[in-house]
């Protein structure tokens, strides 16, 4: 119906319309916004409802850039990936994603791309 943001399968098909009317979504999905490294390979539109179903690549680093480094309560049991070792690159020192909380998805230079695939 015109009053819900029904969260529906495929993690392209929940582009939630209901921020854009004012409404807001129901429990059962989050609303997460952004874009996700722009004009690269890994750009992802985060401008969703997400139900933390799903376990892909622009799923997962979408949530991390919105905050979540878990599912919200009682939604599923989706856990942000923590690295334990990393693989610099020739050009890159890539330890800083293994430090501290990891690699929070909002940088999008050379660097954390080339870490990011490496």
């Amino acid at each position: 119906s015109a009053s819900r943001c029904d969260a529906v399968e495929g993690w392209a098909q929940r582009i939630c319309p209901c921020s854009a009317q004012g409404i807001e979504p129901p429990a059962a999905c989050k609303q997460l916004s952004g874009r996700y490294c722009a004009g690269t390979e890994l750009d992802c539109d985060c401008d969703s409802c997400d139900d933390f179903r799903n376990n892909d690549r622009c799923a997962n680093a979408c949530r991390v850039m919105n905050g979540y480094t878990s599912a919200p309560a009682g939604m599923s049991t989706w856990r942000a990936k923590r690295v334990s070792r990393t693989s610099s690159t020739r050009e890159c020192d890539c330890s800083w994603m293994a430090k501290g909380r990891g690699d929070d998805c909002k940088q999008c230079d050379k660097c954390a791309l080339q870490c990011r695939l490496a």
